[in-house]
């Protein structure tokens, strides 16, 4: 009698009703996280593909650039082969200055890499402070008892 009682009472319809339920919500909350990381990940490719389209057209405008600058050279009567050449050497100068840049910026960030590696300023520091501190211990002990001091 007792587990009929028990069997026909609202609690345990409850808590069962209940646990369906958390395990429906879980579901529908993992559909809809899908279903977000799908759309922003199509609107990503999207706007990937809008920036490498504006990539590609903004080469060419570069292109017709350099080459409005040799047919701006050659305009002041010197030969189109030098015209080009001029341009590239201008480019290659150009080039190489942000190669250098491109190169100390990596350098600088390879030597805050690794743990054990300080600027040089910081290792300064530390000597002086270090200096600093003996200098201040053999001031202390001057005519305490050292002849000469």
């Amino acid at each position: 009698m007792a587990y009929e009682q028990l069997r026909n009472s609202a609690l345990p319809r409850a808590v069962s009703d209940v646990v369906g339920d958390v395990g429906d919500l879980l579901q529908k909350e993992i559909r809809l996280s899908r279903a977000e990381i799908s759309s922003k990940l199509l609107a990503k490719l999207r706007a990937g593909a809008w920036m490498t389209a504006a990539a590609v057209l903004g080469l060419g405008a570069l292109l017709l650039v350099i080459e409005a600058a040799v047919f701006a050279i050659t305009a002041f009567g010197i030969p189109p082969y030098w015209s080009c050449l001029i341009v590239a050497a201008v480019l290659g100068v150009a080039a190489a200055v942000f190669y250098g840049l491109g190169r100390a910026d990596a350098a600088e960030d390879q030597r805050w890499q690794t743990g054990d590696q300080f600027p040089r300023s910081v290792v300064r520091a530390g000597r002086s402070r270090r200096r600093a501190r003996r200098t201040s211990r053999l001031l202390r002990h001057v005519g305490d008892d050292q002849p000469g001091w």
